[in-house]
């Protein structure tokens, strides 16, 4: 519970008691607005680690449903939180950029998790060479895998998935590279896509790194992703490259709306049949 500060402070954390004595190899990084119910969930599985070579930062977006008073029960866990107005998930996680002290960035949904409890100890061997983002696999709370991939298909469409990848902080700040906050929905493909074309080593690792809500904005907003990732690409590729990418994924979404069509109408026939 909380001992460490004023429940009516907008900020805590053990840093603002503790001397941190060496840096974390892992800062995950977790932003939130409003998710005291999913919240609790994801820095659990942060807590039950069984690597202590990592620290948890929180950026609250000034809550009002409760998160703030969580914040406060988990003083004593997570490294530093912040509640505050934001103007967006990508501002968020910018702040927490600036605020992470660990050589590497992690960036987990307040409404995911850590996969299991060796996830850290497992990527952390991994991490002692000099790639620039280091990944593995995502799971659904559908069942659906994500396996993310590095190819020249990243021109097209973003392959590395959000919640399975690690960044090198010092690479990061060396390139100058932060999320661009005019994108709401695809800045983190818009980052993933200017280091592959920055020539930065990528590592696959075959290990799921954590459980992901399949509500996410991308996944509820699949016309307005689209839009971005053409503004993404034209700027980045060119116009002819964004136009072909624009067409194959309205046609992918479309081929996948009509499959989930037929699945969901093949269920409800079996449910009549009951």
């Amino acid at each position: 519970m909380d001992t460490l500060s004023s429940k009516n402070s907008p900020e805590g954390g053990y840093r603002l008691t503790q001397t941190v004595k060496a840096r974390p190899l892992v800062s995950i990084i977790t932003v939130v607005r409003n998710g005291r119910k999913t919240l609790e969930k994801t820095i659990t599985s942060v807590i039950q680690q069984t690597s202590n070579d990592l620290e948890h930062i929180v950026l609250d977006g000034g809550s009002k449903d409760g998160t703030i008073e969580l914040l406060h029960d988990y003083n004593s866990s997570i490294a530093y939180w912040r509640s505050e107005e934001d103007i967006g998930i990508y501002n968020a996680m910018n702040k927490g950029i600036e605020l992470a002290w660990g050589d590497w960035l992690f960036f987990l949904n307040a409404d995911d998790l850590l996969h299991d409890k060796h996830v850290i100890a497992d990527i952390a061997p991994h991490l002692r060479g000099a790639a620039g983002c280091v990944f593995g696999t995502v799971v659904y709370d559908t069942g659906e895998v994500h396996i993310s991939h590095v190819s020249s298909s990243i021109k097209m469409y973003n392959t590395v998935h959000h919640q399975s990848a690690f960044y090198s902080a010092r690479l990061l700040r060396q390139m100058g590279l932060r999320y661009d906050e005019k994108y709401a929905i695809c800045a983190d493909y818009e980052l993933n896509l200017r280091l592959w074309l920055n020539s930065t080593r990528f590592v696959p690792l075959e290990r799921v790194v954590s459980f992901c809500a399949d509500d996410g904005t991308s996944r509820k907003n699949p016309m307005r992703a689209f839009h971005e990732m053409q503004l993404i690409q034209k700027n980045a590729l060119g116009l002819v490259t964004s136009l072909l990418s624009f067409a194959r994924n309205v046609s992918v979404y479309f081929l996948i709306s009509r499959q989930k069509a037929k699945i969901r109408a093949v269920q409800q026939l079996l449910r009549n049949k009951k």
